[in-house]
């Protein structure tokens, strides 16, 4: 099904949400919490959890997404997308590189699998991950991207309460390089 990309308004951004109307969900066969494919232009993919759009938007064709699905789907506002459900497998192990001017130290695994839960993600896709501390994190507005190395099983993996993540002992820059 082609929707209308739109910003995604009043949410988290980097948190793998498409919202999209109802009557485009039952067309495309998806409950809210599935998966769906975005296809984008020249090949640009991403893979988002959906939910159901408000009255507002009802039966306008339209995929709400933030800029990071936007980035991976190579798409603007206002651009039209191909959407079709999708199946996800739970990861085991998830690697990801950090930017050559970030060092930490301690286990950041536990903090990332908490931010990425239930999120999408595919070897060489860069995620926005909250610095901040505390309460404060989430609201301080910052984020360092990280870019996804590896997965297990390989493909596109949802991230699991379960899942194993794991900090590339090179960064990001020698890892796209």
């Amino acid at each position: 099904m082609r929707l209308t990309v739109k910003q995604l308004k009043n949410r988290d951004p980097g948190s793998g949400m498409a919202v999209i109307d109802r009557k485009a969900l039952q067309e495309i066969d998806v409950s809210s919490g599935d998966f769906v494919a975005i296809k984008g232009r020249d090949g640009g993919r991403a893979v988002a959890r959906v939910w159901p759009s408000d009255t507002g938007d009802a039966g306008r064709g339209i995929i709400r997404i933030d800029g990071q699905l936007r980035q991976a789907a190579n798409v603007s506002i206002d651009d039209r997308v191909e959407v079709e459900k999708t199946e996800v497998e739970p990861a085991d192990r998830v690697t990801v590189a950090l930017p050559q001017s970030l060092r930490i130290r301690g286990d950041l695994g536990s903090h990332l699998r908490e931010h990425l839960a239930d999120q999408a993600v595919t070897a060489g896709q860069t995620v926005a991950f909250p610095i901040g501390f505390g309460m404060f994190s989430a609201r301080s507005g910052r984020r360092i991207p990280l870019t996804v190395v590896d997965t297990q099983p390989s493909g596109t993996v949802v991230i699991q309460s379960s899942t194993d993540i794991e900090i590339a002992d090179r960064t990001a820059q020698e890892v796209s390089v």
